[in-house]
């Protein structure tokens, strides 16, 4: 067993500090040119995974970066295709679904990649599909919606993984959908918009509580499809799109899963089919292009949720159809088409470097304490306010690992999952945010 003391170093004294980072560009590459391809990460592995290049059968191909090293290694998943999903939580890199146009042939594959042990193993969906979303929150993982055009099929099912005991379970959204987009936090999974069985973009958003394991609806200010998600702390982000005109939207559409509310902000360029992902404090909304992906952006949107502002970059390379994720202290965001309809092999890297901490808030507190007995952290508050909303885990490069909401005076957090080494506990209320290492 884990011992749990060697997990989350506590120190026997309060940190109010916020971190402070700079933060950098630059540029690697994956082994081949490809767009349509899907990423995740965890930890400090992300993984780029599928996709196609100029050729019409899409490479069985994965790329595997490790952002401690900066280094990657070239693998394989089971079967080539486009137009797949990505998740992941805990130690576990899940790719699912697909399609290989090729040979007019809807993927089930499932991909899973253990980013401790670097095992490789593979699973099948309920039903073979592709457009679908991933998103994972806590020990789940859910593939949802789809289509399979070649059948005929529009999907609302939706296939869930429990990382906790390697298991497959099945429900399903309230309507069928395909080209949506998810996201996940605390225990929260989202999924968001994507287009009807007439190839209308819809408004219609579902919410599934892992630990309830029911589901809710809700709905965006607008319908739109090819959205990103991202999520981060107890807020999820839903951005962009290609909206009922079949026009780009700017629309960023936020979800508390804490109040259960939205708010609606907007990026600084109109555009679908981008990509997102969180890194630090930041959500990252990068490239796309307008509907039918004649202009093509290099616009880079990111968002502080402590400060509650925007600042903008600009790609290298223009491009749409790519894929994102974050390892450790990077955001990644590669592959996908140029302006001239081109597949990149170029990878653009977000690097975040801390520099110091900076104190917030002298006058609250909470304690922390280790059991090494079952892999937990207690965490006690005691907040004159009581008003505290979530408490994240970040290492020490910054990157967010774990999100977990606070539920009493009381809270214990499972950290199996984390590797050994030194991490950062925040918690947030009214009053800031406070954090201890």
């Amino acid at each position: 067993m884990k011992n749990a003391t060697i997990k989350l170093t506590v120190m026997g004294f309060f940190l109010a500090f916020c971190i402070q980072v700079n933060a950098q560009w630059s540029v690697t590459t994956i082994s081949s040119s490809r767009s349509l391809l899907a990423a995740a990460g965890t930890g400090n592995k992300a993984i780029f995974a599928g996709g196609i290049g100029l050729i019409s059968v899409p490479p069985a191909v994965s790329d595997i970066y490790n952002s401690t090293t900066s280094a990657w290694t070239p693998s394989t998943i089971s079967t080539g295709r486009t137009w797949l999903a990505a998740a992941a939580t805990g130690n576990r890199i899940l790719f699912a679904g697909g399609v290989d146009d090729w040979i007019l042939s809807a993927k089930d594959a499932v991909d899973i990649y253990d980013a401790t042990t670097n095992a490789k193993t593979t699973a099948t969906l309920s039903v073979a599909r592709y457009k679908l979303a991933g998103a994972a929150a806590g020990t789940k993982i859910i593939f949802a919606g789809g289509f399979n055009d070649y059948a005929g099929q529009f999907y609302n099912t939706a296939d869930i993984y429990n990382t906790t005991n390697n298991t497959w379970t099945t429900s399903q959204l309230s309507s069928t959908r395909f080209a949506l987009c998810g996201a996940g936090t605390g225990t929260i999974i989202l999924f968001a918009g994507g287009m009807n069985n007439n190839n209308n973009p819809v408004n219609t958003v579902d919410i599934y509580n892992t630990v309830s394991g029911t589901w809710s609806t809700d709905t965006l200010s607008q319908a739109r499809a090819y959205s990103a998600a991202t999520a981060l702390g107890n807020k999820i982000y839903i951005a962009g799109g290609i909206d009922a005109n079949n026009q780009p939207s700017k629309v960023v559409d936020i979800y508390d899963i804490t109040t259960q509310t939205w708010t609606v902000d907007s990026l600084s360029q109109a555009r679908g089919y981008l990509s997102a992902s969180q890194l630090g404090s930041n959500v990252i909304f990068a490239g796309g292009s307008n509907a039918s992906l004649s202009t093509v952006y290099g616009t880079v949107d990111m968002l502080d949720t402590i400060t509650n502002t925007w600042t903008t970059a600009t790609l290298t390379t223009a491009r749409t159809l790519g894929a994102a994720a974050s390892a450790g202290n990077k955001f990644l965001y590669g592959g996908g088409v140029n302006a001239t309809s081109s597949p990149l092999n170029s990878v653009e890297v977000y690097t975040i470097t801390n520099v110091g901490l900076v104190q917030i808030n002298p006058n609250s507190s909470f304690s922390v304490s280790a059991n090494p007995l079952d892999n937990t952290v207690l965490v006690n508050t005691d907040f004159n306010n009581n008003q505290m909303q979530t408490m994240e885990i970040y290492n020490i490069s910054g990157a967010l690992v774990y999100t977990q909401l606070i539920t009493g005076i009381e809270n214990k957090i499972d950290i199996s999952s984390l590797t050994s080494g030194m991490y950062l506990l925040k918690a947030g209320n009214n009053s800031g945010k406070f954090l201890k290492r």
